[in-house]
């Protein structure tokens, strides 16, 4: 119902790459873009029931304004990675973000920590209700984004909270 059938495709095929293994060769991550309401959340909340314990939270717009400890969310290497309220409506560098996305060797720095090189393996979840803006359109962000769009047809409360209560 939250999903079309080519929507849901894509959400399918990112999540069997995680469950699959092969996040390294999926230079890929997804976007949920919508208005609220429409059934961002709840993917994510179905995300974080089969993710248990391999999922992070992240800051989207952390990352694309080059924070300086951004990547410190990263230091556990989850499998996936989750940003339930991201914002890439103002990236001011594509670098960091993709780097992530391919999988590259990055410099996580932690507060009252030295800095250490690591690879990520996670495949990024973004929820917004703001477009994604990409500055650079030769940067290879454009061809690693998924952009997965909510039907905006939801369901009753009452029968919404059953289902969810069901998924586990």
């Amino acid at each position: 119902t939250l999903y079309s059938p080519e929507e849901r495709h894509k959400i399918e095929w990112l999540i069997g790459a995680a469950i699959a293994g092969d996040n390294l060769e999926v230079q890929k991550f997804g976007v949920f873009y919508g208005p609220p309401g429409s059934g961002k959340s709840t993917m994510l909340e179905i995300i974080y029931k089969l993710f248990a314990g391999y999922y992070s939270a992240f800051s989207s717009k952390e990352i694309a304004s080059n924070a300086s400890f951004s990547l410190s969310s990263f230091k556990s290497n989850p499998l996936v990675a989750v940003d339930a309220e991201g914002d890439l409506s103002k990236i001011e560098s594509n670098s960091t973000i993709n780097t992530i996305t391919a999988h590259d060797i990055v410099q996580i720095n932690e507060k009252y920590k030295a800095q250490y090189s690591m690879r990520p393996i996670a495949i990024l979840f973004i929820c917004t209700n703001k477009p994604v803006k990409i500055t650079d359109m030769k940067s290879g962000l454009l061809r690693r984004l998924i952009d997965i769009n909510p039907s905006c047809h939801t369901l009753p409360i009452d029968e919404y909270r059953e289902i969810m209560a069901a998924i586990h």
